[in-house]
């Protein structure tokens, strides 16, 4: 299988696309001016605990203050299992402190709790090695344990990102710092004796690494083994060892010089992270279309992945090299909600802020031989397919996959098990589990950032992220009853002017202008619709004849005016030409 990395430099920013026989598996999309916090380290402030909900909020300087659960909290802190909410004035914010309390009632998603230390995307670090008679490692001799002190409001701690805001969340935070780098892992305050990645399975390899690793180990902390050490030489993974030991000491530094809710450590470049964490033996290519992104590339590699220098090529066909290598018209079908396979089923992907759901269709496909092996079938295809999407799409939280309806036993474990084993491709965390008694298979995928369509789309100004708006008949009700309330408060009035979108008032001149009619006879009461460009489909405005508005509905508070399409510029043309 030819694995190729393309690299897409443009002002705003940079995409990086990883095709498997060029077909697009991953996608990364990062702004050149992103805040990107994600394994930022910070000295933060501890300004709430709430020990009922055992969480802690801490101000990093950022607009939310983060959420550190007790779990995620050094041993050497004793925390409080009872009482009441302490809290340190926010910013002067009371309502701060309050959003904070709702959040952490509100609870975070089911991969939340995830036994730290782990750094993004590295499911490969937190298998902690065994021996080779599958007994539990030896464990190391007990330190002396300080005294453990009180965490309280106030005090400063040192924190790092493991997932970023999102939504009206504030980012997730750990004290359990985790420093990663090419081979090694770092984890200054860990008390295991570290590992070596379970993706490395080769026993040799394994007994090698882990003298190796014994040599390696210091009074302050451990290190774990990524899978890039694999036949890695003693020299380059000590060196490594060496760097990150000096990494962390400069961390360490510059957390006591600096003032409280303050940045210490800066998670690196795109560029150089690409090298670090996706870089691997089977990465056949690196291609890029920009000459001083290119410098930086090999620089990277260079320093950290010596053996990929040559298989970086710049392409300098003057064309974008998506479109190059039709790379642009995946990206743009990756993230349609329907999703086609080849055998004519498809796939219906709908995301939300809390989870993903997908739902597998048989589609144009019947097949010609036995209808329980035309359905096995499809289901085995869309395997393949939902382990690429989640991928594709960086999913997270909790997703529920609707197979079709298998009644055969065999048949579903069959499916588990191309499912699980396409899975296993995703460097992610993910754990799944087998038919649900409603025949849905649920699973969850570590979400430490936004997914790709967070990324690269933005709310609907139009509809505010709903997906859709009112039918005509529904909004002319809510116009007939405010009308209505309006007549029975003031049934004197002799004339009324109503505001609408101009394709609602066309809708009210063809539609129900018998019912229009019927209210201005009841009420005797002239009235007269207007049509309005700049309105809403949903909005309206009541007015007395003097033209002050005596109701008015938006359809969302504060919102008076709404981007026009030319769809609706053709109609509002058609209202305005045909006067009711």
């Amino acid at each position: 299988m030819l694995k190729q990395v393309l690299i897409n430099v443009e002002p705003t920013d940079m995409r990086v696309a990883i095709l498997d026989d060029g077909i697009l598996a991953e996608l990364f999309v990062e702004a050149f001016d992103a805040n990107r916090t994600l394994g930022n380290i910070y000295k933060g402030t501890v300004e709430g605990i709430i020990p009922g909900l055992k969480a802690a909020f801490v101000n990093i300087g950022m607009e939310r203050n983060a959420f550190l659960h007790f779990s995620d909290i050094l041993q050497e802190f004793e925390l409080p299992t009872r009482g009441r909410p302490e809290r340190l004035s926010p910013r002067g914010n009371k309502a701060q402190m309050e959003r904070d309390e709702a959040e952490a009632a509100e609870g975070f998603d089911e991969d939340e709790f995830i036994p730290p230390p782990v750094m993004p995307d590295e499911d490969e670090i937190e298998a902690i090695d065994e021996a080779d008679d599958g007994s539990k490692p030896k464990a190391r001799a007990k330190k002396v344990k300080k005294p453990r002190r009180p965490l309280r409001v106030g005090d400063s701690i040192l924190v790092q990102v493991t997932k970023e805001p999102l939504g009206e969340k504030g980012p997730r935070v750990t004290s359990y710092i985790s420093i990663p780098g090419r081979y090694l892992v770092l984890m200054p305050f860990s008390e295991r004796s570290g590992g070596v990645s379970r993706k490395i399975e080769n026993p040799g390899e394994r007994r090698r690494l882990r003298e190796l690793l014994r040599s390696l180990e210091s009074d302050e902390g451990s290190f774990i083994i990524r899978t890039a050490g694999l036949e890695q030489g003693d020299d380059e993974i000590k060196e490594d060892c060496e760097a990150l030991r000096t990494k962390w000491a400069e961390i360490k530094k510059s957390g006591i010089r600096a003032s409280s809710s303050s940045l210490i450590h800066n998670e690196q470049e795109i560029l150089l992270r690409l090298v670090r964490d996706t870089l691997r033996n089977d990465i056949d290519e690196i291609l890029i279309d920009s000459q001083v992104e290119m410098k930086k590339l090999l620089g990277a590699c260079e320093k950290m992945a010596p053996n990929m220098v040559d298989r970086v090529h710049l392409v300098e066909s003057g064309k974008n090299i998506f479109d190059v290598f039709k790379v642009e018209e995946q990206f743009q079908r990756a993230l349609r909600p329907k999703v086609w396979l080849k055998s004519g089923g498809f796939l219906v992907i709908d995301e939300t802020e809390a989870m993903a759901a997908i739902d597998v269709n048989s589609g144009k496909y019947v097949g010609t031989g036995d209808q329980n092996e035309v359905i096995l079938k499809t289901n085995l295809e869309a395997c393949e397919m939902v382990s690429r999407q989640l991928r594709l799409r960086d999913l997270g939280g909790l997703v529920v996959i609707d197979f079709i309806d298998m009644t055969n036993r065999s048949h579903q474990q069959q499916v588990l098990r191309e499912f699980r084993s396409c899975l296993k491709r995703d460097n992610t965390k993910f754990s799944m589990t087998g038919f649900s008694e409603f025949g849905l298979v649920e699973m969850t995928r570590k979400r430490v950032r936004k997914s790709l369509s967070h990324s690269i789309f933005r709310m609907c100004p139009y509809c505010e992220g709903a997906g859709r708006v009112l039918t005509h008949a529904q909004i002319w009700k809510k116009i007939k009853y405010s009308l209505v309330d309006q007549l029975l408060q003031d049934p004197n009035i002799a004339r009324i002017e109503i505001a609408v979108n101009s394709i609602i008032r066309t809708y009210l001149a063809k539609e129900v202008l018998g019912d229009i009619q019927a209210i201005a006879a009841q009420f005797e009461v002239k009235l007269d619709f207007t049509g309005n460009l700049d309105f809403h489909l949903e909005q309206f405005e009541v007015l007395n004849t003097d033209r002050s508005i005596v109701q008015a509905h938006n359809s969302k508070p504060g919102r008076r005016r709404a981007p026009a399409m030319k769809k609706d510029l053709e109609s509002a043309e058609v209202a305005q030409d045909n006067p009711a």
